[in-house]
């Protein structure tokens, strides 16, 4: 194992992208289990290459700038799912509005008829029903 360490020693290795490539090879191994193509295997193949060739590269900087946009592009996607599947799971307990004025959305308890509410960040003040 020693001698792996010492060849891996200055390149790139895994990273972000290189899990997405991971993800993608389950996917499109699941997918060409159902669907049986030559284009998804050739596609297969391609991201494999590609991931081997980010892995071993020796230019770091160039493979960074590719994991940034790539992070870029994820990262506000991510919060999204998250945030989306947060507020499922708390429905039964909370409602969710956007405020009238400043148009962010204000989580208020359920259950509670007219209430009145007053917005955090802009302070414009609504009766609504919950």
């Amino acid at each position: 194992m020693n001698w792996f360490r010492r060849f891996m020693i200055g390149r790139n290795g895994v990273d972000q992208l290189s899990v997405a490539f991971i993800v993608m090879f389950i996917v499109l191994n699941i997918v060409s289990l159902i669907f049986p193509s030559i284009f998804v295997y050739i596609l297969y193949f391609v991201l494999f290459g590609l991931f081997l060739f980010r892995m071993l590269s020796k230019n770091i900087s160039a493979r960074q700038k590719e994991n940034y946009a790539f992070l870029r592009f994820w990262n506000p996607l991510q919060k999204k799912v998250v945030k989306f599947f947060a507020r499922l799971k708390s429905m039964k307990q909370y409602k969710y509005f956007k405020c009238k004025q400043c148009k962010r959305t204000i989580r208020v308890p359920r259950g509670k008829n007219k209430i009145r509410v007053t917005c955090p960040h802009c302070g414009h003040k609504e009766v609504i029903r919950s």
